[in-house]
């Protein structure tokens, strides 16, 4: 079995691949971008993880998927799968299974951004800057309302970390279940979801039904003062009612961790406006998931010898 991989999985996760598949042999991605070991396109497994991202890395791994013809299984970093590309391996008979590993870095990113928001640290971080002693009451988290748009594992773990600090919960996801961490309403009543509620987290996937979600409708729904923070995908807001919400004053600020372009181009207006926090799709990115993902990636392996199903398979 060939292995398509980075070099920095290679070092830091081989041996336990091969605590798997004795027999299994590497093709790795190096860091200047060549491929040592074999040649990509007789890969017949390949395993995606997050430092392929720098260095146009990636472009350079998908690159040599499309042009696989013995390309079984894919098993990605994430937990999305609407970029093309995936489109584009499965069409050619391979199967692919994402991740579910980045939920704990996004929840505490989300409450991080929450915290802060409600703090006023931006006011405390420009004061120090100004050598400025400048004090003054805050508004609490706990007591607040959060509404979780999707409640997927991201969905559930800000839901259990927000629990944590006092807030009331409300949910929404396709089927609701008795289940739910939180109480929880159908996609078509998501507008009463919203409505007096001080944050609204935004973490569904992308998908034909999705698309678009947050329009002028959705903000509409949304309370004055109010907060909003997606770390879903850029591609379920409509920027533009975005900004007519937040001259409305409903929501009043927004924390944005995706967005439709990406990079954000260095002339998009969201850059100075005070409004909206930007944060450059890192709300995942932590030193924790790559030890998650060799467990997952392990796991699956295991199964995909043995012919049992893989989790968290696209179907």
């Amino acid at each position: 079995m060939d292995v398509l991989l980075s070099a920095a999985a290679y070092e830091r996760f081989w041996d336990r691949v091969l605590q798997v598949v004795p027999q299994a042999r590497a093709i790795r991605l190096e860091a200047g971008g060549d491929f040592v070991g074999g040649e990509p396109t007789s890969a017949t497994v390949a395993w995606f993880t997050d430092d392929l991202y720098y260095d146009d890395l990636a472009r350079r791994f998908f690159g040599a998927l499309v042009r696989d013809p013995a390309l079984a299984w894919l098993q990605s970093s994430a937990a999305g799968h609407d970029d093309p590309v995936f489109g584009r391996i499965r069409s050619g008979g391979a199967r692919l299974t994402s991740a579910h590993v980045n939920a704990i870095p996004i929840a505490e990113h989300v409450i991080r951004t929450v915290i802060d928001h409600r703090h006023g640290a931006a006011r405390w971080r420009a004061a120090q800057r100004e050598h400025r002693w400048d004090g003054g009451p805050h508004d609490e988290v706990s007591g607040s309302t959060w509404a979780i748009v999707g409640l997927g594992s991201i969905g559930r773990a800000v839901a259990h970390l927000a629990g944590a600090l006092g807030v009331g919960l409300r949910g929404v996801r396709r089927r609701p279940s008795i289940d739910d961490p939180v109480p929880s309403v159908t996609p078509d009543r998501v507008h009463d979801a919203l409505r007096g509620a001080d944050v609204v987290v935004l973490c569904t996937p992308l998908n034909a039904s999705t698309a678009g979600l947050a329009d002028d409708r959705f903000f509409g729904a949304m309370a004055p003062g109010s907060l909003f923070v997606n770390v879903g995908r850029g591609g379920l807001v409509d920027e533009d009612a975005l900004v007519r919400g937040l001259d409305r004053g409903a929501p009043g600020a927004a924390a944005l961790d995706v967005f439709v372009t990406e990079p954000l181009p260095p002339g998009h207006p969201f850059w100075d406006d005070e409004r909206i926090e930007v944060t450059p799709h890192i709300a995942g990115s932590s030193t924790g998931n790559a030890e998650r993902l060799c467990d997952l990636f392990c796991a699956n392996l295991a199964a995909y010898v043995e012919g049992r199903p893989l989790a968290h398979e696209v179907l």
